[in-house]
């Protein structure tokens, strides 16, 4: 009986598993269409063609002084897909679970694409403005991405948030930095990430790292086989609290 009974839990969780990822099957959501922007292939409903161009436009005017400013990475071939609603990226990239997760996740990336909200159709936390900021900031996961998709999560968000120009207040910024600890510094969870204000801090890190020790730094810091001791000169948890210090000294 109790063999049974293990057998039934087994044959339930798997057919969750699976009816969680229907939606995973395409990247796409119904009655997208596939339309050609110079290079760039969009995927979106008819009334967000003229919305996805305008993503893609702005993409394309600063594509190739972001891949410059990565020293050059690999720029071919991606792809901007533009959903109706947060909610359908929610579903089409985490399954129905997504019904689950938060207004403010509007965009994620793959190596080949970025997936983004319709700015026409934001959320209740966004606007048309941010939605188009976050575009850029996908396009630059893609970036590093495909230099090194195993790059610290402060790293990875703090050069999006930074290229894509997505400056946080002082305030907010000082506020987090004072409660943050390292554990929180090591992070690979988006929504662990956001809840201690990653999304506002992470802008700071890369200016501090920046402004102490140059651009080229960032840049090497981010390469397969680099560290913090490589490249710095210092461990990375001493870095994070001279850059703790530094927020400090600077708005405090």
């Amino acid at each position: 009986m109790k063999k049974k009974k293990i057998v039934y839990m087994i044959a339930v969780v798997l057919a969750l598993v699976i009816i969680n990822c229907i939606p995973l099957i395409s990247f796409t959501s119904k009655g997208m269409r596939q339309y050609d922007v110079s290079d760039v292939r969009l995927y979106c409903l008819p009334e967000d063609k003229e919305h996805g161009q305008q993503l893609i436009t702005q993409i394309l005017e600063r594509r190739e002084s972001l891949a410059a400013t990565l020293s050059g990475t690999d720029i071919e071939g991606i792809d901007v897909v533009v959903y109706p609603s947060h909610t359908s990226l929610h579903i089409n990239t985490f399954g129905l679970i997504g019904y689950f997760l938060p207004d403010w996740y509007i965009g994620k990336n793959t190596k080949n694409r970025v997936l983004i909200t319709s700015p026409a159709h934001p959320g209740p936390v966004h606007s048309a403005d941010s939605v188009s900021k976050a575009a850029v900031h996908e396009y630059v996961h893609v970036l590093t991405d495909r230099i090194n998709r195993d790059i610290g999560y402060w790293l990875k968000e703090g050069l999006a948030l930074y290229l894509a120009q997505q400056v946080p207040s002082a305030e907010d910024v000082l506020e987090y930095s004072q409660g943050v600890q390292y554990d929180d510094f090591t992070t690979h969870n988006p929504f662990t990430f956001a809840n201690y204000g990653g999304y506002s801090m992470a802008y700071s890190y890369i200016e501090y790292l920046e402004t102490v020790y140059g651009w080229e730094q960032v840049v090497n810091l981010i390469q397969k086989g680099s560290s913090y001791e490589s490249v710095l000169g210092i461990s990375e948890k001493d870095t994070f609290v001279k850059w703790k210090e530094w927020v400090r000294r600077r708005e405090g």
